[in-house]
């Protein structure tokens, strides 16, 4: 479906599509659906350095969706997230998904609100109506999800810390792991890449500057820099991990270029910690 909202105090409407794509069968011959929320946010797209270094500066502080350019050439861009649904992992999907949907609709009003005419870099609101409502005279109560319910939660420590996280630093410790370290605070792993090696780390300590606590992690690849091309690449892949059929794994993050180079960035809320979801992120 469609839902649309308002941003005060232009009253201009953004639309978000949730939908599942048809069920189909993967490489073990499991049934699965794969699930997406995309919130189309800005027009004007042509690929300038500024354009993308803004861009990747707005996915270095999401939480768990990418801004991707549509493939198309029409120069949209889009909030985005999915995820794979399997009969044995629904209930996982429904907490971390419903979360994730939201955040995301929060997420594109808070974005285009604060973000001023002199830093736009060309890029203007999507402005959007329902297909069979029109426009929306009223903020969704969503919307109101981050200062009800998230950024409270994420004032206290962050709730993924503790034995759990502890235990899966050695867990992980086994090929193809090539050394893994962990305590309760955090993890990380190492894994061959035919560069070099890549990096995975769990943090619980770094504070979201607009959610508080919970879990950040980071996928660090052997390549790029911190620089407008690096920037331009991880674009590049967020639209083709939104747009490809073959994407084996959940997408809930974004590509960015960073100190370590090409680096994948995911914010795990307080809102929605349970034991299981850090041994989730770190074998997606």
């Amino acid at each position: 479906g469609v839902i649309s909202y308002v941003i005060d105090p232009s009253r201009k409407n953004l639309a978000q599509r949730v939908w599942a794509e048809a069920p189909r069968k993967d490489e073990a011959g499991e049934t699965f659906q794969r699930l997406h929320a995309q919130t189309r946010l800005f027009d004007g797209f042509d690929g300038s350095d500024e354009q993308v270094q803004l861009l990747n500066l707005i996915n270095h502080t999401g939480t768990l969706s990418a801004l991707a350019p549509a493939g198309d050439g029409s120069g949209r861009v889009r909030l985005c997230c999915s995820m794979l649904l399997y009969p044995d992992n629904a209930d996982f999907v429904r907490l971390v998904f419903d979360t994730a949907a939201t955040l995301q609709a929060a997420e594109a009003v808070i974005t285009t609100s604060w973000l001023g005419e002199e830093f736009r870099a060309g890029l203007t609101n999507a402005e959007s109506h329902h297909p069979a409502s029109g426009e929306r005279l009223l903020a969704d109560e969503m919307l109101e999800i981050v200062d009800l319910a998230i950024r409270p939660m994420g004032e206290s420590a962050s709730r993924y810390a503790g034995a759990a996280m502890d235990k899966l630093g050695k867990d992980l410790q086994q090929p193809p792991c090539i050394f893994a370290s962990g305590s309760e605070t955090g993890v990380s792993a190492e894994y061959p890449h035919p560069k070099q090696s890549y990096l995975l780390r769990l943090l619980t300590e770094d504070k979201h500057p607009r959610l508080g606590y919970g879990m950040l992690a980071m996928l660090h690849l052997p390549e790029g820099e911190n620089d407008a091309e690096t920037a331009r690449a991880a674009l590049s892949l967020n639209t083709r991990e939104i747009e490809s059929e073959q994407t084996p794994a959940h997408f809930l993050g974004s590509w960015c270029a960073g100190t370590a180079g090409l680096t994948f960035v995911s914010f795990y809320p307080n809102a929605m910690a349970n034991d299981g979801l850090p041994v989730s992120v770190a074998l997606n």
